[in-house]
């Protein structure tokens, strides 16, 4: 989950269980692996969430991905994995 604050351009977020999302920095030319563990949601009751910052310049991309594309499979039945 993210929050993007349009005036700031600082993007806030938290990870339960899904890949690690990137932070494409464009003046770089790089994206950036933010790492947030967590278990997923309704696991465990008492599980705190890390809150990861991220400062968004004009240009720069967030890349979400939920495990389903890991768990995608080829017409022979292979995952196509991380």
């Amino acid at each position: 989950m993210g929050d993007l604050d349009l005036t700031t351009r600082k993007m806030r977020m938290s990870n339960a269980g899904c890949p690690y999302p990137y932070h494409f920095e464009a003046e770089k030319g790089e994206a950036i692996e933010l790492q947030a563990d967590a278990y997923p949601l309704g696991v465990r009751p008492d599980t705190e969430y890390t809150v990861l910052e991220a400062q968004i310049q004009p240009g720069d991309y967030a890349i979400f991905c939920s495990d389903g594309i890991p768990e995608a499979e080829d017409a022979d039945g292979v995952q196509f994995g991380y």
